[in-house]
């Protein structure tokens, strides 16, 4: 179908609910990663699941915006019509969240990023990485480095990927499912 808004949440919910209940990851085990647009996505479906008690694992925003429409005008609230109004649904979310963003993004806004990050629930906030000399496109691979240490440390301190102490089972089956769903737009 045509790549609408709605179309976009019914998209990462199957997706999702393929990882829950084909592959039988535990919804606490999967990590969302929107980036642009992607963020938009899993904003949603973070916050859906967190009205419902259901939280995911994670949430990492990456380069992510308040809404469409604040991108180009700075209304200062949501608009009639507005696209994936990220700022007034991550009050739902319930799992812990890392914003990351170029502080020279020229496509995002870098005061986006703050707002997301003040408009987080007190339980949800994680130290985000704010990178100064970056843009919207090059994050991740011209500051490859402290990117992939604050995602690691993300991961580690707040999703919490552990070792089941050992069994009897297949080896494949000592370390717990976990799966991230990547939401990457331009």
């Amino acid at each position: 179908g045509p790549a609408t808004e709605m179309q976009c949440y019914r998209d990462i919910e199957a997706a999702f609910n393929h990882l829950r209940f084909e592959m039988e990851i535990p919804s606490h085990r999967i990590v969302l990663y929107g980036r642009s647009l992607g963020g938009g996505v899993s904003t949603f479906l973070a916050a859906h699941y967190g009205e419902t008690n259901q939280n995911i694992g994670g949430l990492i925003l990456h380069a992510s915006f308040l809404s469409v429409y604040r991108i180009l005008i700075d209304s200062g609230c949501t608009l009639p019509g507005d696209q994936f109004v990220n700022i007034d649904i991550c009050a739902g979310i319930r799992a812990p969240t890392l914003v990351i963003h170029g502080k020279k993004d020229n496509v995002v806004p870098f005061s986006h990023a703050q707002d997301l990050q003040n408009a987080l629930n007190k339980e949800c906030k994680t130290e985000p990485l704010f990178i100064e000399s970056m843009g919207h496109n090059n994050v991740q691979h011209q500051a490859r480095p402290i990117f992939i240490r604050h995602v690691n440390k993300f991961l580690t301190d707040h999703v919490r990927y552990r070792k089941l102490k050992p069994t009897s089972q297949p080896q494949s089956d000592v370390y717990q499912k976990s799966a991230m769903i990547s939401t990457i737009c331009n």
